[in-house]
C-alpha cells in the first residue's frame, strides 16, 4: 500500500474476456487488475487479492492464496463496492492473510455475535444434527465449526476430536465463502493447507447461514479419500438449513 493509502489489488475469475478491471477499481484509492485465475502464479507487488464468486472455495484460489500468503477477499455480484473495498482495506490492515475473507465479513462477524452458541438447548440440537449427518452420509466423523475473525472454534464432533485451530489451518474458512458445498476429495493434497484430522483424508461441508450470514460449517469427513458424492452434497445441505434454523430459533439473545 502506498504512503497516499492507495491499495493494490488484483481481481481473479475465471472469465476469459478481457477487460482492464473490476467495478471496485473505481473506489477511492483502489488500483484494480483483472486476471484470469488459470494464469495467476503471483500476486507480484499488490497488497490484495480480490476473488470473484465463480472461483470461491476452488482449488486454485486456495493454491494462490498460499503460494502468496495473501489477503483475500471474495465478492459475489450482490454485494456492492464501497462494502467490497472497505473489506479489502481490512484485511491488509489487520493482517488477514493465508485464507479467504467474504466481502460481507464485518456483517458476517456481527452475526457471529449475535447468536449465544452456550444455550443448553441449542447445543443439544447441534450434537443432534452433528448425529444425523454422520449417520445419513454413514462418514467416519461430523463436526460443526464457528468461522471466526481468527480462529474455528468446533461446537460439537463425533468420531474424531478437534482442538480449536486458525483460520489459516481450517477448511472450512474456504466453504464459508460460497453458498454451496464445499467438497475435497483428499484434503491431504489440497492447497488449503489444513487437516481435518491425521487419519481423515476427505472433507465436506455446507455453510450455516443464520442472520443472513455463513457464520460456520456443518460437516462431514471420512478416512476413505473421494467419499462423498453430489447426492450427499444434497442430503448435507439440507442438514445445514434445518441446523441453521436451529440456530436462529434457539440461540437468538
Amino acid at each position: 500500500m502506498s504512503d497516499e493509502g492507495e491499495l493494490s489489488v488484483v481481481h481473479v475469475t475465471t472469465d476469459t474476456t478481457e477487460r482492464a478491471g473490476p467495478a471496485v477499481g473505481a473506489a477511492d484509492g483502489i488500483d484494480a487488475s483483472h486476471r484470469r485465475i488459470d494464469e495467476a502464479a503471483d500476486v507480484g507487488d499488490a497488497d490484495a487479492l480480490l476473488a470473484g464468486a465463480d472461483v470461491a472455495g476452488s482449488e486454485a484460489l486456495a493454491g494462490l492464496i498460499r503460494a502468496n500468503d495473501a489477503a483475500c477477499v471474495v465478492a459475489d455480484p450482490t454485494t456492492d463496492d464501497e462494502t467490497t473495498a472497505g473489506t479489502l482495506r481490512r484485511a491488509v490492515a489487520e493482517g488477514w492473510r493465508g485464507y479467504p475473507v467474504p466481502a460481507s465479513e464485518r456483517a458476517r462477524l456481527d452475526a457471529l455475535g449475535a447468536y449465544d452458541f452456550d444455550d443448553p438447548t441449542l447445543r443439544a440440537h447441534l450434537r443432534g444434527m452433528t448425529t444425523t449427518a454422520r449417520e445419513c452420509l454413514d462418514a467416519r466423523a461430523a463436526f460443526v465449526g464457528l468461522v471466526g475473525e481468527r480462529h474455528e472454534t468446533f461446537l460439537t464432533a463425533e468420531g474424531v476430536d478437534l482442538p480449536d485451530r486458525e483460520r489459516g489451518r481450517a477448511v472450512c474458512a474456504h466453504g464459508i465463502t460460497n453458498d454451496g458445498v464445499l467438497a475435497v476429495d483428499d484434503v491431504t493434497a489440497s492447497e488449503r493447507g489444513a487437516r481435518v484430522a491425521p487419519d481423515l483424508a476427505s472433507y465436506a461441508g455446507a455453510p450455516l447461514v443464520a442472520g443472513g450470514e455463513r457464520v460456520g460449517m456443518l460437516c462431514v469427513a471420512d478416512d476413505e479419500a473421494g467419499a462423498f458424492d453430489e447426492a450427499d452434497a444434497a442430503v448435507l445441505e439440507r442438514l445445514a438449513e434445518q441446523t441453521a434454523r436451529h440456530v436462529e430459533r434457539y440461540g437468538a439473545t
